[in-house]
């Protein structure tokens, strides 16, 4: 699990994970939320690493706005029930991972709903960056230390404020 954390980070900032722009269409706009965002991430980036790790191919479908389409998630919870390997945890288990970082997610819009740095707002670059580095340390630390839950949560909280850039 501590190898898909890793994954996770790099890809989310080297890679440029998240594209939540709208596009607009003749009759309305499409927009993606921070939690279709991140889920579409993290199941982009699961999909990535079980080919890595286990050689077992996901196609992964058209993301559109960062919205991953449903059959994403049918097709790694089909996939986790063909590992063998005792290192790897069972679907449930990672959508329940998935689901308590994007609740970590939701909260900087209630816990920090007035730090414009949180959010990237009024041109708070700097202090935003800084925010995302401090939390992304902090994930890291949490892991080496194996303290899941914490990792989980400043990885959360990372990506909404990493989210608010775009």
């Amino acid at each position: 699990m501590a190898m898909l954390f890793f994954f996770l980070f790099n890809y989310i900032i080297v890679i440029n994970a998240f594209n939540p722009l709208s596009i607009e269409t003749s009759n309305s706009s499409i927009s993606a939320t921070h939690e279709a965002i991140t889920r579409c991430a993290v199941a982009t980036v699961t999909s990535e690493y079980i080919e890595t790790r286990f050689g077992i191919k996901i196609s992964v479908p058209t993301i559109t706005n960062g919205i991953c389409p449903s059959s994403l998630f049918s097709l790694i919870k089909t996939t986790f029930s063909q590992i063998k390997d005792q290192s790897i945890s069972s679907y449930s288990d990672w959508d329940i991972t998935l689901t308590y970082i994007v609740a970590r997610n939701a909260l900087v819009d209630v816990s920090e709903q007035l730090d414009a740095s949180s959010h990237f707002d009024s041109e708070s670059f700097i202090p935003a960056s800084q925010i995302i580095l401090e939390r992304y340390q902090l994930a890291i630390k949490a892991l080496n230390s194996l303290d899941y839950a914490s990792a989980n949560e400043y990885f959360g909280q990372m990506t909404h404020t990493l989210q608010g850039i775009y």
